[in-house]
């Protein structure tokens, strides 16, 4: 029984070792809170602004929320809609085939205007969320139906992901309306999924006895016995 159970945990091991699947955070500031301090709120302008750590304002205008109303981690936040719809994106490194994973909390800003006004944006908030190799997606949030405010925003989660297609990609998010009153983005988190291997590893034991190696050829593990 003792070979046969410490045979059976040698396998074990190496089966995790070759088809484990960690997840890596990867990305920065996706709460906004690092960046020049807004006030109550500032309006960045393209092209390539880094007022907000780590993030380009790469079209149009945003508005860096500080005290206007709450973040949903923190205080501030990010309404895609300055004086007009924009982008903000960021850069960061990728595993070729990996899979990332991006979560993020969407609200709206709940000021309006008359219709007739130029400013004027729809109660539906639309972002588009892109990753370098992957296709877009669109996300909504609707102020009139939930009914959100100043002093409770009412953050909805959101989840996209894609697949890197090199060493590198870009995470963007795009207003997708006009006007001065758009989504709102906070608490963007970026994990990778390592590539997921199926093989199946064979091999054998040469002692069970003491410290030995388990090898196949794909992998080779040094093994401790539990026992003596």
């Amino acid at each position: 029984m003792r070979n046969f159970f410490t045979k059976g945990l040698v396998a074990g091991v190496i089966a995790l070792l070759l088809i484990a699947n960690p997840v890596l955070a990867v990305g920065l500031n996706g709460d906004f809170e690092s960046g020049n301090d807004p006030g109550t709120f500032a309006t960045l302008t393209a092209v390539n602004n880094t007022d907000i750590t780590a993030w380009s304002v790469d079209t149009g205008s945003v508005d860096y929320i500080g005290t206007y109303w709450n973040g949903s981690n923190g205080q501030r936040s990010v309404d895609l809609n300055g004086l007009a719809q924009a982008s903000i994106s960021q850069t960061f490194a990728t595993t070729l085939g990996a899979t990332y994973n991006v979560t993020f909390d969407l609200s709206g800003n709940p000021d309006s205007l008359s219709e007739n006004d130029p400013l004027y944006s729809p109660s539906v908030k639309q972002v588009s969320v892109t990753g370098t190799g992957g296709a877009p997606a669109v996300y909504t949030f609707d102020t009139v139906a939930m009914g959100n405010s100043l002093g409770n925003m009412m953050w909805q989660p959101k989840s996209y992901s894609f697949v890197a297609s090199g060493s590198s990609a870009t995470l963007t998010f795009a207003s997708q309306i006009p006007g001065a009153f758009g989504p709102v983005i906070d608490n963007v988190v970026i994990t990778e999924q390592a590539p997921q291997c199926n093989a199946t590893a064979s091999g054998s034991i040469a002692s069970d006895t003491g410290t030995t190696n388990a090898t196949d050829s794909l992998a080779a593990v040094l093994v401790s016995w539990i026992h003596p």
